[in-house]
């Protein structure tokens, strides 16, 4: 006889983002738009951890993906990080102003941006306001969705 199971799986609260495979495929770090990250064991679908991106509370609510043209913030990119076993994640100000209000520590000074890192071994979000970003080929234009590898959606 066959019983049926039910499986809950709590990953993210809100929209997903952007998926990366991480420690040569074994593992995906995934993003919410309410800049929720959880760390799934591939083979088996399990969650390993949750973090979060610390970003303004207020902005958890308004959609910060890249289709959004009313919010101060977007997702722009979620990347391999810059020292081995860290992944970054890039957000793009409509303007330089609301960068800085929105995620202080995290904006470069100059730019619409905010970048933090997350270190996949201790599972914490920093903001790093080092991290190079590229701008993608629309990034003057507000409303082009983007996945994490550049393509248009």
């Amino acid at each position: 006889m066959i019983e049926p199971n039910i499986i809950v799986k709590l990953g993210h609260q809100a929209p997903v983002l952007a998926v990366r495979w991480v420690d040569e495929g074994r593992h995906l770090a995934s993003l919410g738009r309410d800049g929720s990250l959880v760390l799934w064991n591939a083979a088996t679908g399990t969650i390993l951890d949750h973090a979060q991106v610390p970003l303004d509370p207020a902005l958890h609510a308004a959609p910060l993906d890249s289709a959004s043209t009313d919010a101060p913030l977007r997702f722009h990119a979620f990347s391999d990080g810059p020292d081995a076993g860290t992944l970054s994640i890039v957000y793009a100000g409509k303007q330089e102003d609301d960068a800085a209000a929105a995620c202080q520590g995290a904006h470069q000074p100059g730019t619409r941006w905010c970048t933090y890192a997350f270190d996949l071994a201790t599972r914490v979000v920093s903001a790093d306001s080092g991290i190079a970003v590229q701008e993608a080929d629309h990034s003057d234009d507000w409303s082009v969705p983007l996945i994490s590898d550049r393509r248009e959606v």
